[in-house]
């Protein structure tokens, strides 16, 4: 029982219950790991997430997922002015290749840019752009409130996590790495925006779950869909865990309502295919939660069997 679970504890989920996907990693995983220059977690998380990229596409995508990675970890520390000044640098470097800056961060996104553009439709590359600046419009907004140490009202939260989370940008390159273009046309159907939304929203809240844990002892937690559901709803933390559970459970059946409703269609082989390959996001990244060590340390085999995560204590500050 829950309740005989000491406070010092959370008790997950059944996520593998919830989503019933099969799982896959990219045959390309091994090849792209060993190369130095690519991190073996955002590597890993690429192969789970992308199974069906052909090695050139995979190679790329996994420099954007270590680009989100570094921002990530870059912006945590920073605030919410200078989380802003990090975006532009990466907006600036997406939209103009001729842009003079010889910042490591600059540099690694035009060589991305300058690889992606020859590969990607015109539509494809606008849709994705727009995207990394939703993306990096919310980190700064996440920065502005955690420099507050504010935690926003759940309305204001869940469009924030949405961009925050990056996965639509990830999605955006969804298209490229299985070579399919999606009209703008079908981008306002809204059986499509249906499965893509539910997807989103399933890999940030479930990735909620698996990270607060580290969050929390990081004094981090004011970005993490728990920490909002406890504040609004009065609820303590196995209460809010077992809350954010449930929306994971409608969100994943409201991906797959979606799905099925597609094939129904008349909606085109991309289409189907697209709305197919992006579901490998949500197991994926709940596969790689549990494996790759960012959250869970070498635990995460005994928590994916035990659901159990024992809570951290909060991390020292460096001493000055």
């Amino acid at each position: 029982m829950v309740s005989q679970v000491p406070t010092s504890f959370l008790v997950l989920p059944d996520i593998f219950r919830i989503c019933p996907l099969k799982d896959a990693v990219n045959p390309h995983f091994a090849a792209a790991a060993a190369n130095p220059e690519l991190g073996q977690q955002n590597t890993s998380l690429t192969a789970h997430a992308y199974p069906y990229a052909e090695y050139d596409q995979f190679r790329l995508i996994c420099d954007w997922m270590s680009l989100l990675f570094i921002v990530d970890e870059v912006t945590d520390d920073q605030t919410g002015k200078d989380a802003e000044a990090t975006g532009l640098c990466v907006i600036k470097a997406l939209e103009d290749e001729g842009l003079e800056d010889d910042s490591l961060m600059t540099e690694m996104v035009k060589s991305f840019r300058k690889r992606l553009v020859p590969h990607g439709t015109p539509d494809m590359l606008r849709r994705f752009i727009n995207r990394v600046k939703q993306y990096m419009h919310a980190v700064t907004k996440e920065a502005e409130l955690r420099n507050q140490n504010e935690v926003p009202d759940l309305e204001t939260f869940i469009p924030l996590r949405r961009h925050n989370s990056a996965v639509v940008s990830c999605l955006a390159l969804v298209e490229y790495g299985i070579g399919v273009d999606v009209s703008d046309e079908m981008w306002e159907n809204d059986i499509l925006l249906s499965a893509v939304w539910a997807v989103v929203d399933f890999v940030a809240f479930s990735n909620d779950l698996f990270s607060y844990d580290m969050e929390q002892a990081k004094n981090l937690e004011g970005n993490n869909l728990i920490t909002v559901i406890m504040k609004e709803k009065g609820l303590n933390l196995q209460e809010a865990t077992n809350y954010v559970g449930d929306i994971c459970k409608e969100l994943m059946d409201a991906y797959l309502k979606a799905k099925e409703d597609l094939q129904q269609l008349d909606v085109g082989e991309d289409v189907i295919r697209y709305v197919e390959a992006i579901g490998c996001w949500t197991i994926g990244s709940v596969e790689w939660s549990f494996e790759g060590g960012r959250y869970f340390g070498s635990f995460g085999d005994e928590i994916r069997k035990t659901r159990i995560v024992r809570l951290r204590p909060p991390e020292l500050p460096v001493p000055l």
